[in-house]
């Protein structure tokens, strides 16, 4: 019995892994359902208790007196200090100012990791294009592109880009019912 659950579970993946390659719509929307299902079945999960999200909301701004640039490099100095191992920002700066120098120094010290934000529809540019270490070669996939290819980007002024650790982007792109399921680890912006 076992052997032919296996069987039948096995072709079912077969054909809707060949589907998807195909760009079959109704077997993405099929298959879509069968991720939310797996995901009913398993359960949710408790996140790790290593992980502290520093949110900056509305009630915060207020307690702030508003937000700037000298506000931020004092929180993430004080997380620096509190032996946090890693500080990544979801937001970006392309503006400069006067207080991209305090900002600047703070991410350097705490080896904060910064934000981009990727567009798909317009060729916006706002930022320093970050320079990351790392190559990627695709091969195989012709008449495919599982990578999503962004036309625009906004990221940090060249200052903070500099002395960011690394950067990383905030794009979460969702499936097309509007669910988000999985997040890409690589968006490619002109080569």
């Amino acid at each position: 019995m076992k052997k032919k659950k296996f069987l039948i579970a096995f072709f079912l993946w077969s054909f809707l892994s060949f589907s998807y390659m195909q760009n079959f719509s109704f077997v993405e929307s099929i298959n879509n359902k069968l991720v939310d299902l797996f995901f009913a079945i398993r359960g949710e999960k408790t996140p790790s208790n290593n992980i502290v999200i520093v949110d900056i909301d509305e009630n915060s701004l207020v307690k702030m007196n508003g937000f700037s640039k000298k506000k931020l490099s004092k929180i993430i100095n004080n997380i620096k200090d509190s032996k946090a191992s890693l500080i990544a920002l979801d937001m970006t700066f392309p503006q400069s100012s006067k207080e991209d120098i305090i900002l600047a120094n703070s991410f350097k010290n705490a080896k904060a990791i910064s934000g981009i934000l990727f567009d798909f529809s317009s060729t916006i540019k706002r930022g320093s294009i970050p320079n990351l270490p790392f190559v990627v070669i695709q091969k195989g996939f012709i008449g495919h592109e599982f990578i999503h290819v962004a036309k625009g980007m906004i990221s940090n002024n060249y200052n903070l880009q500099e002395n960011s650790y690394s950067s990383g982007f905030l794009n979460m792109i969702s499936d097309n019912d509007g669910v988000v399921r999985s997040a890409p680890l690589i968006i490619k912006y002109k080569n």
